[in-house]
């Protein structure tokens, strides 16, 4: 194989896509658990606005399947060793040679807190206010934080689609002044009591509290803390930004390992202070990636050598 790509969402299929209209020999490796598998709905991506994402994939999978050189393998990669030029991988167990790797694997959200709130994840309990803010428009709404910074996103939610915000800080999240003057000024109310169930269904919520009386909200946001969905990045040696676990590339999207390509969920341009998070932005990085990864193709066949071949220390 020419490239190997680990995962096969849309960033992973976009960058199928275009090396295979390249003619180039492609191996896309999915373990079939995509992070957004409990959403029903897909927003904010053209002529798909409001589509199953399971839809969106199955579709995705047919036409990066439709080129010839272009193979998706359920499967899970297990390692990754060597250089560029000559990596070697084993996917589920047997050998697999590529000159250049794409990780487009995507993040894995570690939903935990209390009981309920795993069972309505992507089914009234939402991450993204972007992504659901609009069909909340008008609704009571929910933040539970795990961190202070989710009152900018009570904030937020305040701001844009409702008048009816609840914080939720379960007794452990302290905030600052500055936090609990930028939620006043928003009319969001703060409820510090411990949460102790999530029950209820959408668009009718019950947040269960410790010694006080049970919250109805018709939707909750809750950002968990998410990890990379393969431990390949760390094993590799990849640079990883530690507030978000998003694998650090440039423009090109190369990590700091040579011949290492990274995009979608999993994947921050160096210098910015978050990562997209869209299904339309990592595909469109993932596009950027297959561009440079054919670039990188092509320069070694005219004997210019493989990506990163003058760091220090490669090869």
């Amino acid at each position: 194989m020419e490239v190997l790509i680990v995962g096969a969402g849309p960033a992973g299929l976009t960058a199928a896509t275009v090396l295979g209209r390249q003619l180039r020999r492609v191996l896309v490796v999915d373990a079939g658990a995509p992070r957004n598998r409990g959403v029903g709905e897909s927003h904010m991506l053209l002529t798909r606005d409001g589509a199953d994402p399971a839809e969106i994939l199955r579709i995705g999978r047919a036409e990066a399947a439709a080129y010839p050189g272009v193979e998706l393998r359920r499967g899970v990669v297990e390692s990754v060793t060597g250089a560029a030029g000559a990596f070697t991988a084993i996917v589920s167990g047997r050998p697999v040679t590529a000159a250049l790797v794409l990780l487009a694997g995507g993040q894995a959200d570690q939903v935990t807190g209390p009981p309920g709130l795993a069972d309505r994840w992507g089914r009234g309990v939402y991450h993204c206010g972007y992504c659901h803010g609009h069909e909340s428009a008008g609704l009571p709404l929910g933040v539970l934080a795990t961190r202070p910074q989710d009152a900018v996103l009570a904030r937020y939610l305040a701001d844009r689609f409702s008048d009816d915000v609840v914080l939720f800080t379960g007794g452990s999240i302290a905030l600052d002044e500055a936090a609990r003057a930028l939620l006043d000024a928003g009319g969001v109310r703060v409820t510090a009591e411990p949460v102790t169930r999530i029950s209820g269904a959408e668009p009718e919520l019950v947040v269960e509290l410790a010694g006080a009386p049970p919250v109805p909200r018709a939707r909750l946001f809750h950002r968990p803390e998410a990890t990379q969905a393969s431990p390949l990045a760390a094993r590799l040696g990849c640079e990883i930004d530690p507030g978000w676990a998003t694998v650090l590339v440039d423009p090109r999207q190369e990590s700091s390992v040579p011949g290492v390509f990274a995009a979608g969920d999993c994947a921050q341009l160096r210098g910015l202070p978050a990562p997209a998070g869209f299904i339309a932005a990592g595909a469109g990085d993932a596009q950027r990636a297959a561009v440079w990864l054919e670039s990188a193709l092509f320069a070694a066949s005219l004997g210019a050598g493989w990506p990163g071949a003058d760091r220090p220390g490669a090869g």
